[in-house]
């Protein structure tokens, strides 16, 4: 599984990869067990300018609501002591 997960990584643009990393290493702070998609999305819109950003800007999506919900969402992840994150099957989903 983990050769597989490392193979979609690759296919990351530097963009994405970058906010999967600081992903990773915000769940490993929230001390979460997998990687899900809100975390990878709290980093897209962290790194701001990206895709993300422009149709945010252009649909007139409201950043901080967006921002404030997926940081209570993440607040209310089960926290475990496993030293490494997994990917989230419907992250994996999304990477394919």
């Amino acid at each position: 599984m983990e050769h597989y997960s490392a193979v979609l990584l690759r296919r990351l643009n530097p963009y994405c990869a970058r906010a999967l990393e600081g992903a990773a290493s915000l769940c490993q702070t929230r001390a979460h067990a997998e990687i899900t998609p809100e975390h990878w999305l709290l980093k897209l819109l962290e790194q701001g300018e990206g895709d993300l950003t422009v149709l945010g800007r252009r649909y007139d999506w409201d950043m901080d609501a967006i921002w404030q919900s997926l940081l209570g969402w993440l607040d209310n992840q089960p926290r475990s002591v496993r030293s490494r994150p997994q990917l989230a099957q419907p992250l994996n989903a999304l990477l394919k």
